[in-house]
């Protein structure tokens, strides 16, 4: 359905989202093999939406999303870079978080 309302954007949240939630889906019928493009295509596209704010949430779960499924399909050294990037993506999400809410204690 997204992909018909936004079939004139390379990238929408909706429509990565939507990829995303996919993925899990997928993922937690343990259809592996199939959950990879979903998660890879959400990141494209979370790449593409958010390059202005490296440390997005949306940017990090698509990074999360795609590392585990790597993972569990026996990929450790693509597993390893994608988890590196995650590693980077949630520092930056954290400074975000303190900086927007300057009471927020994060443990």
């Amino acid at each position: 359905m997204d992909r018909k309302l936004y079939k004139d954007l390379d990238s929408h949240p909706s429509l990565s989202k939507s990829l995303h939630n996919m993925g899990l889906v997928l993922r937690s019928l343990g259809r592996l093999e199939d959950a990879l493009p979903f998660f890879e295509e959400a990141l494209i596209m979370d790449r593409k939406l958010h390059n202005r704010f490296d440390g997005h949430p949306d940017l990090a779960a698509s990074l999360n999303g795609l590392g585990s499924v790597l993972w569990s399909l026996g990929r450790a050294e693509k597993a390893c870079r994608t988890s590196k990037n995650l590693l980077l993506c949630s520092g930056s999400c954290t400074r975000i978080r303190t900086a927007t809410r300057p009471g927020l204690k994060l443990k």
